[in-house]
């Protein structure tokens, strides 16, 4: 069936999300766990890049490089702390990359995250809120 058969109208991908998911509830945190995954591709691969270049001359760029990676990564998982969930599926998000946290290690940002998510819980299930960690 076509748009004018059915009186829906196919949304428009842009970017891996459609233009129906600005609307949705979450999307922002959806959007920016995609990024999140693409800034921490690019954050291992100047760990990686830095790592080769120990003691050559090449070092100091690497470790800019490196730097300026981890800072897009790091104001990535701010601003996802920044934005309380509205649905399970931005909850999800955030719990995602705090089980990487276990793996990783925890940083400074993942502290805001992992206080947001237990805000994100209180509001959800006020019940639910000394377990969390956050007053209802």
């Amino acid at each position: 069936m076509t748009e004018a058969e059915t009186g829906r109208s196919t949304p428009e991908v842009t970017g891996g999300l459609t233009n129906a998911s600005a609307a949705r509830p979450d999307a922002a945190l959806l959007a920016l766990a995609a990024e999140l995954h693409a800034a921490e591709v690019a954050e291992l691969a100047a760990v990686r890049r830095l790592s080769a270049t120990e003691g050559t001359e090449a070092e100091r760029e690497a470790q800019a490089a490196q730097d300026a990676a981890f800072a897009a990564w790091d104001g990535l998982v701010r601003r996802m702390a920044a934005l309380p969930a509205e649905t399970s599926a931005g909850i999800a998000v955030k719990a995602a990359r705090l089980a990487r946290v276990v793996h990783d290690g925890a940083t400074a940002a993942d502290a805001m995250l992992a206080a947001s998510v237990a805000r994100d819980v209180a509001r959800f299930a006020p019940e639910a809120a000394p377990l969390a960690g956050a007053a209802a």
